[in-house]
């Protein structure tokens, strides 16, 4: 190979590897440029629904915008403790939710599979099709209720020992009748023996487990979730955490008004002033805790019909889950919308926006934000499609990442930095590599540089 051919191709690799790393820069650079130029913006709920000056729109459900306002810094700064506070229970309810819930799915799995068993034993007993109704309405009848019975035992609170256990015995008891009817219906023997003594086995085990989870939650003063004091709608932990209201005081604004109607209404409950919420985009508004919030749904709550019988989407219903007891806020960009709900015992929140979004990608957070409108802790973004009959949630999340500046990106800065430096020693080796052919290469069979140096 000539000295022009491999001055060539060293030139071709040198410039393909700076275009590869300069585009690498410019994607993180464009991603943090974004994040920090985004609007500043402050919003204050009030109790309009709609607010218009002239034909623009100032305030939705009650929820001003305006961004010619600078996003000043609000003074009474989140208490580091009472955030660790909220990571502790939320990781203590975490934990629990996931044990019930594959505790819940082993109860499910067995009284399922006994009625399976039992009514196959019965359709190839039967040749009677009225026969094999009838009994099989028993079988599915007895079914309903054992699943009853699980719902109720899982509906969200934190379960105790007796509590599992009566279950359990609910679970044991429904396939004990299962043999019972197949035995005398049909003559024959079906046994679950073996499927009950595993069940015993695995609640003990599930059971101490739970016991565990629920003695931290408590130690966490998670309790205070399920405790109402004053019966204002703001369980006892809010009150103490999240207002600084008094647990044993409804009325803390000194009104006729709750602090639970006060907070659902985007008002101070202490003060009785609207709040004006910080923007949630802002990097350090809050910390990022994903496990203590989340999005499970995103749906068409209603659809509107033109006279052209155009439909269109008339109500979006965005579902999910936080602390149990709780009240979050719910922030929807590129429409700002910020709305408070309050979760039920189990921690589900639901909210149905009646106002209209336009066709495209927007994005929504829920935030956990105290009476003053500080953030203190937050979901990621989780970014929703708008269409004009249809909403859903943006399939491809896994391929984003979320950053300290608030953003989802292509890349994360870390991968970006090891990317780098990968391409960094690629561009190294191929320098070496393309200087030892320039030196060696007009010989037939040139050896490597590393081989050139070992036998040195």
């Amino acid at each position: 190979m000539s000295d022009k051919e491999l001055a060539k191709k060293q030139s071709q690799i040198i410039t393909a590897i700076v275009l590869l790393v300069a585009l690498l820069f410019l994607i993180n650079f464009f991603t943090f440029f974004n994040s920090t130029s985004s609007k500043s913006a402050t919003y204050s709920a009030g109790v309009a629904y709609i607010e218009k000056e002239g034909e623009d729109v100032v305030a939705i459900r009650g929820v001003r915008f305006d961004d010619t306002t600078t996003n000043t810094k609000i003074t009474d700064v989140t208490n580091v403790q009472t955030t660790q506070q909220l990571r502790n229970v939320a990781e203590s309810v975490q934990e629990i939710n996931v044990a019930q819930e594959d505790l819940r799915e082993r109860l499910i799995q067995e009284v399922e599979s006994g009625a399976k068993t039992t009514l196959s034993t019965i359709d190839s007993s039967f040749d009677d099709v009225a026969k094999k109704e009838e009994i099989s309405s028993r079988v599915n009848e007895r079914l309903n209720e054992a699943m009853v019975r699980i719902d109720t035992a899982f509906d969200g609170s934190i379960p105790n020992t007796e509590s599992v256990t009566g279950v359990r015995d609910v679970v044991i008891d429904t396939l004990t009748d299962f043999e019972v009817i197949v035995s005398e219906e049909t003559g024959r023997s079906v046994s679950f023996q073996e499927e009950r003594d595993l069940l015993r086995d695995t609640v003990i085990k599930k059971t101490s487990q739970l016991d565990e989870q629920r003695m931290r939650f408590i130690e966490r003063g998670g309790l205070s979730l399920y405790l109402d004091s004053d019966n204002d709608s703001v369980s006892d932990y809010d009150e103490h955490y999240i207002y600084g209201t008094d647990p044993f005081n409804a009325y803390s604004a000194g009104r006729e008004e709750t602090d639970g109607a006060y907070i659902l209404s985007g008002r101070d409950p202490i003060k009785g002033d609207v709040i004006t919420y910080e923007d949630v985009r802002v990097a350090d508004s809050g910390v990022l805790i994903e496990y203590a919030f989340s999005l499970s749904s995103v749906s068409v709550g209603a659809k509107r019909v033109d006279s052209g019988g155009s439909e269109s989407v008339a109500a979006i219903t965005f579902s999910g889950r936080a602390l149990p007891n709780s009240f979050v806020t719910i922030y929807i960009y590129s429409t700002p919308v910020v709305v408070t709900v309050k979760s039920d015992q189990s921690g589900k929140w639901i909210f149905t926006l009646t106002e209209e979004l336009v066709d495209g990608d927007h994005e929504l957070y829920v935030a956990t934000v105290n009476n003053s409108g500080k953030v203190i802790a937050k979901s990621t973004s989780i970014p929703f499609v708008k269409e004009a009959g249809a909403v859903s949630l943006k399939e491809d999340l896994s391929t984003f990442s979320y950053n300290a500046s608030g953003e989802y990106t292509i890349f994360s800065r870390e991968s970006i930095i090891l990317l780098s430096l990968a391409l960094i020693a690629i561009f190294i080796i191929a320098i070496i590599i393309i200087g030892y052919y320039k030196e060696h290469g007009h010989t037939k069979e040139p050896r490597s540089p590393f081989e050139d140096e070992w036998h040195a």
